[in-house]
């Protein structure tokens, strides 16, 4: 598994978070049964996603290797997520990332 988002962003920005799922014994990529991601801000409630279901930003990219893009605006913090893969690929990866809150901008007009 490799790691996606790794720097300071501001909020309203979109990141990238990416999940790569290998076979242990060949290290070949492998697309598992199912790819879930997690994240939560701060102290808010978890968000959970699952590749192909309605609504899920996580794309495959190619064999093993799964995106999502998420939308960071509002909120700002500390940002843990975690992908994971269940039966075939079975794997997990944890990560984090800091949101800055937007810099004020002044009043040009």
């Amino acid at each position: 598994m490799s790691y996606g988002a790794q720097r300071p962003y501001i909020a309203g920005q979109v990141v990238s978070l990416e999940g790569t799922f290998v076979d242990v014994a060949s290290g070949d990529p492998v697309d598992p049964t199912t790819v879930v991601l997690v994240y939560r801000v701060a102290s808010t409630a978890p968000v959970t996603y699952v590749y192909g279901a309605e609504g899920s930003p996580i794309e495959r990219e190619s064999a093993g290797v799964y995106s999502a893009e998420i939308d960071t605006t509002g909120l700002p913090g500390t940002w843990v997520y975690e992908w994971a893969s269940q039966d075939t690929g079975q794997g997990i990866q944890a990560g984090s990332f800091v949101v800055n809150p937007p810099p004020l901008v002044p009043d040009v007009g």
